[in-house]
């Protein structure tokens, strides 16, 4: 039998929420420990907001599409920069990425909109 694990948040939200509630709790606990600036921040950095409404650059493309296991680069709509992707961490994305109704992925204290290949291809 699989365990269901939920905070009582995401159980309340799921409830008497909006049917999105339950994912927005989940992103808002990935993000909580987020620094805002790339995949090794220090710790000490300041934590930055998510810009609602943040458009990623023109030419990447949807998270939906990504394949955490190439290379590839990612755009933080946290900090709105571009951060290259490591690929050896691609279990781990597979694992704990949330995606939510805009097509973002919140991942380890980032929020990705949008991808593009290395070379540009």
């Amino acid at each position: 039998m699989k365990r269901i694990s939920a905070t009582m948040k995401e159980l309340i939200a799921e409830v008497i929420g909006d049917g999105n509630m339950f994912d927005k709790a989940r992103q808002e606990k990935a993000t909580a420990g987020s620094k805002g600036v790339g995949l090794n921040t220090p710790p000490h950095a300041e934590p930055k907001r998510v810009r609602r409404g943040t458009i990623p650059p023109s030419g990447l493309r949807p998270m939906e599409d990504f394949n955490p296991a190439e290379p590839a680069i990612l755009h933080n709509a946290i900090n709105d920069c571009i951060v290259t992707w490591d690929w050896e961490r691609a279990d781990d994305f597979r694992k704990n990425a949330v995606y939510d109704a805009e097509g973002r992925v919140t991942w380890d204290g980032h929020v990705f909109d949008g991808w593009g290949n290395v070379l540009g291809g």
